[in-house]
């Protein structure tokens, strides 16, 4: 990615950041939702993250949001489903 794109990027979040009351980024922890994550972390590092539990994840995708979670420091928020395959 380029460094004009980056400033854009980040341009845009500051904007939105700037506009929302209560703002929070749901996550499914997919390459593109990591990338933004990172950028957003920079701006607002308390900005709540949700992350809809289904039932369906694998292990290894919850590892990795646990795992993303300690070593960035982001406060997770686990939404669970009223019914899951649980």
């Amino acid at each position: 990615m380029s460094r004009n794109a980056i400033e854009s990027a980040r341009s845009v979040i500051r904007e939105s950041l700037a506009s929302a009351s209560l703002p929070c980024f749901t996550c499914s922890f997919q390459a593109e939702d990591v990338a933004l994550l990172h950028l957003l972390l920079a701006e607002r590092p308390e900005i709540p993250v949700l992350f809809l539990e289904t039932g369906y994840h694998f292990r290894a995708l919850t590892e990795y949001r646990d795992q993303l979670a300690r070593q960035w420091g982001f406060h997770l928020v686990n939404l669970q489903a009223r019914q899951s395959v649980e």
